[in-house]
């Protein structure tokens, strides 16, 4: 009888620990959260939404009080400045009006989600650095900045929309967050500092926009799972390792028109094998590449040529292969006749057939270079020696 009460017992706490708990407060003077709420509100609630006016004290109150805190939606609250010694951040008594503090949830290990005030401008350095549970995120449409480390080792986060208003983002701001697969820079981000996404090893995609001009060391430092990325014709410094171990990384698009005006380390892409990669480069500027120091060692320099037909940016696997002289191009079609076509960079049709199953084509007459092929709607690429 005694083990099965005591079974009861435990059967019942565990419930109640995996409980969602919700509560909406609504604060009318800001610093009144650890107050306002009982301490078994405080020990229990999961699920927090914030409405009226919050400053440092209450970040630290949803930090160091509340224990099984997952979600906080503050978009209906507001951020009021803060003198004094008991905010989030122990390296500062200042706190800013619509600065989400510096610290906020630094190791908060149970948070998954958090909603921003639609105000905040500038999130303080550390805010989330080491929450490892953290999935979701809901920035607001008028923030301009992102401290340093913000976002470090959020392990399980994989996706986040940056707001196009943002114009700088610290460093190492999702360095360590292994799970994230893509992230577009805003374009008014100009200076992408060091380290921002170390040891990514997840990222796959990401999207530079032109008016960048500077790409930080270490900034994609072992990010091995990219292969493709474009270098705006804006940007003027490559800095130490920026690509280091990179070596996924099967193609790259420069669109500065004179390599002379990119100031690269000359260990920028280190380890990243560009020996067997592809560098596009605008048209007319090829023999500028092929004696500019780093650019010079990637396997293939190719211009650019069409504007109108533009190489994409990604290729789709498709069984197509040469022969060992590079004169036959063996092609696996699936069973249903299709068409296959061949274009040159300048998207000129060199070749268009109907084929099926495997398929065998004599492209001996074609000159050296890279060409596309596309069967069944799929594209690829093949380098013709």
């Amino acid at each position: 009888m005694k083990t099965i009460i005591l079974l009861l017992i435990n059967v019942c706490l565990t419930t109640l620990l995996n409980a969602q708990i919700s509560k909406t407060v609504n604060l009318s003077t800001q610093g009144e959260l650890s107050t306002t709420l009982t301490p078994n509100e405080l020990a229990t609630i999961t699920d927090l939404s914030i409405t009226g006016l919050v400053d440092a004290r209450d970040f630290k109150t949803m930090r160091d009080s509340m224990p099984i805190l997952t979600i906080v939606n503050l978009t209906g609250a507001s951020i009021t400045s803060y003198t004094g010694a008991n905010g989030p951040d122990w390296n500062t008594t200042n706190y800013e009006t619509n600065l989400f503090p510096a610290r906020s949830f630094i190791n908060k290990s149970t948070i998954t989600t958090i909603a921003f005030p639609q105000a905040t401008t500038e999130i303080g350095e550390y805010a989330f650095s080491g929450c490892n549970k953290l999935t979701q995120v809901y920035l607001n449409s008028s923030l301009t900045t992102i401290g340093d480390f913000v976002f470090n080792s959020c392990e399980k986060m994989t996706q986040i929309t940056l707001p196009t208003s943002i114009t700088s983002i610290g460093s190492d701001v999702f360095a360590d967050c292994t799970r994230l697969t893509t992230i577009t820079i805003p374009p008014l981000v100009t200076n992408l500092k060091g380290n921002l996404f170390e040891n990514n090893y997840g990222l796959q995609t990401v999207s530079l926009s032109e008016g960048l001009t500077s790409i930080g060391g270490y900034l994609f430092f072992e990010c091995n799972s990219i292969s493709t990325i474009t270098i705006p014709s804006t940007v003027t410094f490559i800095g130490s390792s920026a690509f280091w171990e990179c070596y996924g990384l099967s193609t790259v698009y420069c669109l500065a028109t004179n390599p002379a005006n990119i100031s690269i380390s000359s260990n920028a892409f280190e380890h990243a094998e560009i020996s067997n990669s592809i560098l596009y480069v605008p048209a007319n500027t090829k023999a500028l590449y092929e004696v500019a120091d780093v650019w010079k060692d990637f396997g293939t320099i190719v211009e650019i040529i069409s504007t109108t037909n533009p190489i994409p940016s990604k290729f789709e696997p498709l069984n197509v292969y040469l022969n060992a002289n590079s004169q036959i191009l063996n092609v696996d079609a699936g069973n249903a006749q299709t068409r296959l076509t061949i274009t040159n960079l300048s998207g000129r049709n060199v070749l268009t057939k109907i084929v099926s199953g495997q398929s065998s084509l004599n492209i001996g007459y074609l000159n050296t270079g890279l060409y596309l092929v596309t069967v069944n709607g799929k594209t690829t690429r093949f380098m013709k020696k």
